[in-house]
């Protein structure tokens, strides 16, 4: 007999001894002892918890419709496996609190995502091909260690919201003038808020976004 997703989600649920819930709406798992689940009939569209490991996302991998994937506080996951690359149809994907050190390069075969979260991670510095996200409107690098942003980052022509405060970004590369959705830009906290070049440059890109669209 052939198992639908969902037969699958809870399998792998009874594997890990943790408790399945399936919802309407999406929730955030707020115990490590469960997943949350949204299903579109047989398929799952949105999976949230912190006890996947890499053996159960190589089986999530492979399915057809699965468009939101949390993994906040997903300890048993030193490293982004490259399952992940086959998900095509990702539009969400949150990779908070999970200790990584960087991105693979494939992260930009991701063309479908449309948010990218990986705050409070040790990350230092992007791959280039994050620049290949096209259809990116928002995203969160808060308290990484980052200390740069892609040259590229302009090609971001969707990005609405780009959050980088808590990092040891010190300017922001000049292409960001270019991305003409930019709505929220937030460096507070970050080693940039105390050069007054950036400073500057920021006040200036504001401006030229109030005055000419």
């Amino acid at each position: 007999m052939n198992m639908t997703e969902k037969d699958v989600i809870i399998q792998i649920s009874k594997n890990m001894n943790c408790n399945c819930n399936f919802a309407s709406d999406f929730l955030w798992a707020r115990s490590g002892s469960a997943f949350t689940v949204v299903c579109n009939g047989d398929y799952a569209t949105k999976i949230s918890s912190m006890n996947l490991d890499v053996p159960s996302l190589e089986i999530i991998a492979n399915f057809k419709m699965l468009e939101h994937l949390d993994l906040t506080f997903s300890g048993k996951i030193s490293e982004l496996p490259d399952c992940i690359n086959r998900l095509k149809t990702l539009k969400v994907l949150n990779l908070s609190y999970m200790g990584l050190t960087e991105l693979p390069e494939w992260i930009g075969n991701l063309t479908e995502l449309e948010e990218l979260i990986i705050r409070h991670n040790r990350i230092t510095e992007l791959p280039d091909s994050i620049c290949n996200l096209i259809q990116i409107k928002g995203l969160s690098l808060n308290h990484t260690d980052l200390i740069k942003l892609p040259v590229g980052i302009g090609n971001l022509k969707n990005l609405e919201w780009l959050d980088i405060h808590g990092t040891y970004v010190e300017e922001l590369p000049r292409s960001l003038a270019n991305i003409p959705n930019l709505k929220s830009l937030r460096v507070d906290g970050s080693t940039m808020s105390l050069n007054k070049n950036s400073i500057g440059y920021i006040e200036a890109l504001v401006f030229s976004k109030i005055m000419y669209g």
